[in-house]
């Protein structure tokens, strides 16, 4: 059998097609006598420059270049991350979940600080040090998630990552 069970073969038949092993059917033996081309399959042609496609969401996009409307496709097709999940471990083991911006403008550490104040009693007179595999983070750096492109003076975070908070307090 072959790889099909209405199809007998046997292990010797060779399975190229040769015009000679071909064997011809009734519709090629007519169009032959009459000069007919047999049917074909119709090809698929490229969508003309000036045609209405319509996104998944369902506004109508003019028709023109491929490229921005695959690229129209693709902004409607996924949502835009605008946030960034992460934690901060305070040094009483506390944990605090904050977002950070996903696109410019990004949080920077002394930023951070500042939205940690409410979640620690007596900020006035605390201090508080940020550390992030093992690094300790100076205020001037900028947290990024880990897709940006940024690399100069920032810190690229994974989703949900923690960064530790040394919280002491102020003599």
């Amino acid at each position: 059998m072959g790889c099909c069970a209405s199809r007998p073969s046997s292990t010797n038949d060779d399975m190229t097609m040769t015009p000679a092993s071909v064997p011809i059917t009734s519709d090629q033996n007519h169009a032959a006598s009459h000069d007919v081309k047999p049917a074909t399959s119709p090809s698929l042609a490229p969508a003309p420059k000036s045609c209405n496609v319509v996104d998944p969401v369902g506004s109508s996009i003019k028709g023109g270049d491929d490229e921005k409307l695959r690229n129209e496709t693709m902004r409607a097709g996924s949502p835009k991350v605008e946030t960034w999940p992460i934690q901060v471990r305070l040094s009483n083991a506390q944990d605090v979940r904050l977002t950070i911006p996903a696109s410019a403008p990004f949080m920077s550490i002394a930023g951070l600080r500042q939205s940690l104040q409410p979640h620690i009693d007596n900020a006035s007179s605390t201090r508080i040090k940020f550390i992030y595999l093992g690094r300790i983070l100076p205020d001037a750096l900028l947290i990024v998630p880990a897709t940006a492109d940024t690399t100069k003076n920032c810190i690229r975070i994974q989703k949900d990552s923690v960064i530790q908070a040394m919280v002491s307090k102020v003599q």
